[in-house]
């Protein structure tokens, strides 16, 4: 009982963790479509542009300015989309990697706190 329970504690649990934690940055790759954010960075936003069939070069220069500001508005959406990911990977990575630790750790800190206080009802 005692080694399943270590089979549990140190080989099956934390692999299982681990399969978590990778499907979680799976996940927020799939969510935020970050593939696609970089692919398309300054394409326009929505395919939002104009295309220019002759006319005056005022028609043309407005069918210009429209379409950098289509581009402008999808660099700045998708870049804020990618900042957002950033910081939230950020965060997810620490918790990750501390959940695991603290996992793994947990059987000998309880064993170290309980002989500490022992130690103390003693003295």
């Amino acid at each position: 009982m005692i080694a399943q329970y270590f089979h549990w504690q140190f080989v099956y649990a934390p692999r299982w963790l681990l399969e978590l934690m990778l499907n979680l940055q799976r996940a927020s790759l799939q969510i935020f479509s970050l593939k696609l954010m970089l692919t398309t960075l300054i394409a326009p936003w929505h395919r939002d542009k104009l295309s220019w069939q002759g006319g005056t070069p005022t028609q043309f220069a407005m069918t210009i300015a429209w379409n950098l500001i289509s581009r402008g508005i999808g660099l700045i959406i998708r870049t804020g989309v990618i900042i957002i990911w950033l910081i939230l990977e950020a965060i997810l990575i620490p918790i990750s990697i501390l959940t695991l630790l603290l996992f793994l750790l947990w059987p000998f800190l309880s064993l170290i706190l309980f002989a500490v206080s022992f130690g103390f009802l003693l003295s």
